[in-house]
């Protein structure tokens, strides 16, 4: 496993798309199951488990509903929370919503952790360049 840095994978993410013409969304997919097989390989009772998403409006926000998307199809117990749903979401990021609902992924607009066994942020990504506060540094 390599990681890289944000400015790296910004061009990795700007050049798979712009030069080689994978379309975002894909890279999303993609994103979303190398989440989902390390949840699956890493939690040993996952079975058993309730997970929660927790999603900002970004792309990476749209990587988290789609894991949610991808978990739910595989029967798992999974809820998706939207932190701030008055922000502005990306095209992607408002497509993955929309094909969740369709999908039946549930969504909730009161947080419990408590009710949870495996908690996937993904609330920022990349792109982050901006100090986080609002509804996101009080959640």
């Amino acid at each position: 496993m390599y990681a890289v840095s944000a400015k790296l994978m910004k061009e990795i993410d700007r050049y798979s798309i712009e030069e080689i013409g994978i379309p975002s969304m894909v890279l999303m997919e993609n994103a979303a199951r190398s989440v989902v097989k390390n949840i699956i390989d890493k939690v040993s009772y996952i079975d058993e488990c309730s997970l929660l998403v927790v999603c900002g409006g970004g792309n990476n926000g749209g990587d988290g509903v789609c894991v949610a998307r991808l978990m739910n199809e595989m029967g798992y117990d999974v809820e998706i929370y939207i932190v701030d749903t008055t922000c502005n979401y990306t095209i992607e990021t408002k497509m993955q919503i929309e094909i969740a609902k369709k999908c039946g992924v549930s969504f909730i607009k009161e947080l419990d952790f408590s009710k949870y066994d495996v908690i996937v942020d993904a609330m920022f990504g990349i792109g982050l360049s901006r100090e986080i506060k609002g509804k996101y540094y009080e959640k």
